[in-house]
């Protein structure tokens, strides 16, 4: 990845999908990627708002012509 791109990615990542709405997952995913991620960068991590679809929806969207 490049360099520059790192604080963005990890200032936008999203969970998806039938885990994300297992109580406590969002937490503990982002306590997981922490130590993962340098320091000095910001984590965010939310979660979709219909996590199960989501990923579906999204491809739905921009993946038809």
């Amino acid at each position: 990845m490049q360099k520059d791109l790192c604080g963005l990615m990890y200032s936008n990542v999203v969970v998806t999908g039938g885990c994300a709405v297992l109580p406590g997952f969002k937490d503990r995913f982002q306590a997981d990627l922490r130590p993962l991620a340098p320091s000095e960068e910001a984590l965010l991590v939310s979660a979709a708002a219909d996590p199960v679809s989501c990923a579906w929806q999204a491809g739905q969207q921009h993946g038809a012509p």
